[in-house]
Parts: structure tokens; C-alpha cells; sequence
């Protein structure tokens, strides 16, 4: 049905070869079969046949990777070059953590990832950013709620993410699990722990700082923090314990 919503859900008949091989190779997945539904959804009945084969030599080049983590990866190579930042960005956040829709968007957007359009805002053309990652079945979204729609990725998807992020220095992240910084990083999330993160980054080339979980933060750490990274252009705090900022922050430029 995922695949087949330009055609009121149903498989025409001279796709049903096709539909059948890719379900095979999916292994009975439920997010695998649903993930090539959502990419095929984007895709001419004509491709299907390429697409197909291409999927069979792709499963088959990677013999470590599981089918699941190959399809995901297809999937990611398959987006738009505009989406896979929009995509990876996801990363950032803690696992199982569901974020508004609006926040995530007005994110992209502070990033510069949203192209403008021609009339339309910026939170319209990442809005439709977003429903494609979600017709990708990429990213998976909840019922609204006060906050409005919130959404989430997979974890599995999420470790995918990590390592094509690492792959690609898009990102870092720092836990208590993982306290290696790397000073060339430039988007950086720390989750749980601030123990050690000052003496860690140090003076850093960081454009993008979040903070999750963070049980603890006393205005001089944050303050620091700040002072550290001069170039910082987005500076995400909704979920810190603070009640008020430091007053260094006016004196980040670039946010």
C-alpha cells in the first residue's frame, strides 16, 4: 500500500513480479518492506525493473551488513542531496526522543538546509522536507498533541545515521559511553553527562550546540561553554535546566 498510494493502494498487475521479488528480499522485514515502499512510492512504475536488480547487486556487495542496514542505506542514497542533511541531522538527538515537528524544522532552517522557494516561507519548504522523509518512511511521526506533531527515528535507523555521519564528520556526539572529542567537529550533542566536556572541547570550531538530558547545569559551565565557541550560529536549549541565559550569549554573533 506504501508504494502503491497513486493507485488507491492496490499493485497493478504488471507489477506484482516486481513487488513479490523486493518483498523476498526484504526477509520479511515489516521496516525494511515499508522503508522500499516509501522509496518506490517516489519512483515510476517504468524503474521499478532497474530498481529491482539494483537492489539484488546492492544486497549482495555487502555481505556483512545486514539486508535491513543495506535497504536503509539504499534508501538514504536515494534521497534528494537537499534531504540527506535534513535526514542525518536526526542523529543528533538521544534515542527514542520524539521532537516537535516546528522545532526540528526551525532547525534545518538555522542550519541553512532549506532552500527558499518561490512563494513560500521557509517553514513551508521544510515542512514539505519533512513529509517527504516521513513518505520515505525514514522518519516516523505520533499523533499531535499539545505541542503539535512530534517525530522520531527508528533505532535502528538511528545507528545507521551515526555511522554515516561519523563517516562523514557531520556530527558528533558526546555521552557517557563517548568522551573522545574531536576538535574538528562542528554540530555537537551532549546527552546525560557535562562532567568533563570543558576541559574535553576546549576552544573548538563548533557551529551548532544541543544539550539533552542534562540533569545539572550551572550557569558558569554553560557560560564557559559558550565562551568556548565564538563561531556558534545555533544554540539549542529547550530541554536544559536553566532559568536564565548568561549574558555571554549576546556575544555570539552568529546565532
Amino acid at each position: 500500500k506504501k508504494a502503491f498510494q497513486s493507485n488507491t493502494g492496490e499493485c497493478p498487475p504488471e507489477l506484482k513480479k516486481f513487488s513479490l521479488e523486493i518483498v523476498k528480499r526484504c526477509e520479511g522485514l515489516p521496516l525494511a518492506i515499508v522503508t522500499i515502499g516509501g522509496l518506490l512510492s517516489t519512483k515510476a512504475m517504468i524503474e521499478w525493473g532497474k530498481f529491482c536488480n539494483s537492489l539484488g547487486s546492492e544486497l549482495e556487495r555487502n555481505p556483512h551488513l545486514t539486508s535491513m542496514t543495506k535497504i536503509v542505506l539504499l534508501s538514504y542514497h536515494d534521497l534528494p542531496y537537499h534531504l540527506k542533511s535534513c535526514f542525518l541531522y536526526l542523529g543528533l538527538l538521544p534515542e527514542d526522543y520524539f521532537i516537535s515537528c516546528g522545532r526540528l524544522v526551525r532547525l534545518w532552517i538555522a542550519e541553512g538546509f532549506v532552500r527558499e522557494q518561490r512563494r513560500q516561507t521557509l517553514e513551508e519548504v521544510g515542512e514539505e522536507y519533512l513529509t517527504e522523509l516521513i513518505h520515505r518512511s525514514l522518519v516516523q511521526v505520533s499523533e499531535s498533541d499539545t505541542e503539535g506533531r512530534t517525530c522520531r527515528v527508528h533505532d535502528l535507523v538511528r545507528e545507521i545515521i551515526h555511522s554515516k555521519s561519523e563517516e562523514l564528520s557531520f556530527y558528533q556526539v558526546l555521552s557517557e559511553e563517548n568522551q573522545i572529542f574531536d576538535p574538528q567537529t562542528r554540530r555537537l550533542s551532549i546527552h546525560n553527562n557535562m562532567d568533563n566536556v570543558l576541559e574535553i572541547t576546549g576552544e573548538s570550531h563548533i557551529r551548532s550546540l544541543f544539550l539533552f538530558k542534562i540533569n545539572q547545569l550551572p550557569e558558569s559551565s554553560l557560560g564557559r561553554l559558550v565562551s568556548n565557541f565564538k563561531l556558534m550560529k545555533v544554540l539549542d536549549l529547550e530541554d536544559a535546566p536553566l532559568d536564565y541565559l548568561p549574558e555571554n550569549v549576546g556575544n555570539l554573533f552568529h546565532l
